[in-house]
């Protein structure tokens, strides 16, 4: 019996521990500023023809996991806590997900900002009870369109969505590879 406390009482310690979030200050991020605190991640390994410059947090002992979904086609983006982006390269523009907000029973949903690539916007309980935040951004070349969102089933505070919507803005093609299949 004494070894069956002892083993939950670790899973128990185990599952505790908690992830530090990413802090960069979006605010007062310049574009000096980005390069110097992100390292550039090529996505070819995932079979998405481009790269990201993802925050650089291996100074506290963290580094990014990434995952080809193989269920949703997503490619999840997981920083410490917080950090959580998906993408895919879709043909899905702002416009349709905002109309798919009409069909949401549960979610009142509320433009915060938005250009022509991306939207940041919050989801609020009906009762108040609960607000969420979510971003949505669209990097295109040519005829392709790469879809970066925060993962729709976290919880996000302002903080976390403006950090990784300035992360999502730093996605860029490789050229060499869209050119090629023209």
């Amino acid at each position: 019996m004494r070894r069956y406390i002892y083993i939950l009482s670790i899973l128990l310690v185990c599952s505790c521990t908690d992830s530090a979030p990413v802090t960069l200050d979006p605010h007062a991020a310049s574009p000096e500023t980005v390069q110097e605190h992100r390292t550039a991640t090529s996505l070819e390994t995932y079979f998405i023809d481009g790269q990201l410059l993802l925050p650089d947090v291996s100074q506290r002992g963290i580094s990014p996991t990434i995952v080809l979904n193989d269920i949703t086609g997503m490619l999840d983006i997981n920083i410490g806590k917080g950090f959580h982006m998906q993408l895919r390269e879709e043909d899905l523009n702002i416009s349709d997900l905002k109309a798919s907000w009409l069909l949401d029973p549960v979610w009142q949903h509320e433009v915060i900002q938005e250009d022509s690539q991306f939207i940041v916007y919050s989801k609020k309980l009906p009762d108040g009870s609960m607000e969420q935040f979510h971003f949505m951004a669209i990097q295109s070349h040519r005829d392709r369109n790469m879809l970066i969102r925060s993962a729709a089933i976290e919880e996000f505070d302002k903080e976390d969505v403006d950090v990784m919507l300035l992360t999502a803005k730093t996605f860029t093609w490789n050229r060499q590879l869209a050119t090629m299949n023209d």
